[in-house]
């Protein structure tokens, strides 16, 4: 046998194994995905599509449409805006989204299995069958995929800090690099895994400087790279979740929820280490969420949530396996008694049928803003028939609609449209319907839009 076939012939299993690995973890996370993709298809199905899945929708509609691609690297997050534009309907940012979570859930419990915790497996199905993972079927695609990210360079980072291999460093490092394009979060969460390092075990200063480049810099080169690339080629960076300073749920709320960490970090409280440390990670993220926008109350309280089911040490008692299991239940009992559950809104079918009217309109027919009419046009699957800021007549068919257009979607918000004919219709033009606030102005002359 020549040296390159003796070479060649260990690979092979190697490969093998791998592709078998990736199927078994695809098939999981599929088979995982199921009861939260039939929830997130029946309520979708009725009207329920969140606002920031709304504007991921019209993002990529415009996008595709225009043929404008650097939309959907120039607005954040990215990659849930790539990801969409395969299919950009709201149907697939719920599927996308079950995804996720299904893919949450493999994590958690072949981490569970890998550490030998296998009771651990029962806390994982109180989390995913309650309320709280039901309501992640809807709202923010974009939320799920960033839980998976997060926790999956949490892992890696305590296997680093406990068994010292500079690969789990590394993968961390990778992981957060990709889960800035999803959520900021990455950033805080990087900068804190490289100033806790000197705790976990003596370091030098090159050692120190070394391990905290490896953990921040993918997270800031990555981020700094798309919003210098963003300017560079748009002059705008469009921001696509709740912006910083809205409303968010109080962290006390957030805790009620969450007995599950609450009881973990009870138990740790008890024999203080530098888990603690580390299992205090996620309550800072919480703190820093509010500087960079506003989560869902879902989104946060999952993320305590997993990270008290992936705290669990080797050497746990069986005291520590009783507390957590009666974390787990009492957190299915408050979600079951105070948490929401996944409903569409009662305008849901409204607003599917006005997006599907405005849908049947004439290419660039309708003059309309994307900032302001984004669920209409997430609904209406198609960015053709409107006349958006980003069209190079807008600014022409708004001085003077008549000339330009047959029909005028105006919904409240701030922008030149709005201000102009939010109160009284362009000259022309009359009043046909309204709703949720939006006005539809028809021209004289033009056939009224039918529903298909």
């Amino acid at each position: 046998m020549s040296g390159r076939s003796a070479a060649a012939a260990p690979r092979a299993p190697l490969q093998r194994s791998a592709l078998g690995a990736t199927c078994f973890a695809v098939a999981g996370t599929l088979l995982l995905a199921l009861p939260l993709a039939l929830v997130g298809a029946a309520v979708t199905a009725q009207g329920a599509l969140g606002e920031v899945d709304a504007k991921f929708v019209t993002q990529a509609l415009v996008a595709l449409d225009r043929g404008q691609l650097e939309r959907l690297g120039f607005a954040f997050p990215p990659l849930p805006l790539v990801l969409l534009a395969l299919y950009p309907t709201p149907l697939a940012s719920s599927l996308w989204g079950a995804f996720w979570v299904g893919a949450l859930a493999f994590l958690l419990i072949k981490d569970a299995l890998e550490r030998e915790r296998r009771f651990l497996i029962l806390g994982v199905a109180a989390l995913f069958l309650s309320p709280v993972a039901l309501n992640l079927a809807g709202g923010n695609y974009g939320e799920r995929m960033a839980l998976f990210l997060l926790f999956w360079a949490w892992l890696r980072y305590v296997r680093w800090s406990a068994a010292g291999l500079s690969v789990y460093g590394f993968e961390a490092g990778l992981i957060l690099g990709v889960a800035v394009f999803v959520t900021p979060l990455a950033v805080p969460l990087a900068l804190t895994f490289g100033a806790a390092l000197p705790a976990f075990r003596p370091m030098s200063l090159g050692a120190y400087l070394t391990g905290w480049l490896i953990l921040v810099f993918p997270a800031l080169a990555g981020l700094m790279t798309w919003a210098y690339m963003g300017w560079l080629f748009t002059g705008e960076l469009t921001w696509l979740y709740a912006p910083p300073g809205a409303r968010a749920e109080p962290l006390w709320l957030v805790l009620l929820f969450s007995p599950l960490y609450v009881a973990a970090g009870f138990r740790l409280l008890l024999n203080p280490s530098v888990r603690l440390l580390v299992y205090l990670f996620p309550l800072g993220l919480l703190f820093a969420s509010r500087l960079f926008g506003v989560y869902s109350l879902a989104f946060e309280v999952m993320l305590l949530s997993i990270f008290a089911l992936g705290a669990l040490s080797r050497q746990a008692t069986r005291p520590d396996r009783a507390l957590l299991l009666a974390g787990a239940a009492a957190q299915l009992v408050v979600a079951y008694l105070a948490f929401p559950w996944p409903a569409a809104p009662p305008e849901g079918a409204l607003e599917q049928a006005v997006g599907r009217t405005l849908a049947t309109a004439d290419a660039r027919a309708v003059l309309s803003d994307d900032a302001t009419a984004y669920r209409a046009i997430a609904w209406a699957g198609t960015a053709r028939p409107f006349l958006l800021p980003v069209d190079a007549s807008f600014h022409l068919a708004l001085a003077a609609p008549a000339a330009h257009v047959r029909y005028a979607f105006v919904c409240p918000g701030d922008s030149a449209l709005y201000r102009r004919y939010g109160e009284r219709p362009p000259e022309g033009f009359a009043l046909e319907w309204t709703y949720n606030g939006c006005r539809f102005y028809r021209a004289f002359g033009a056939p009224p839009l039918q529903h298909p």
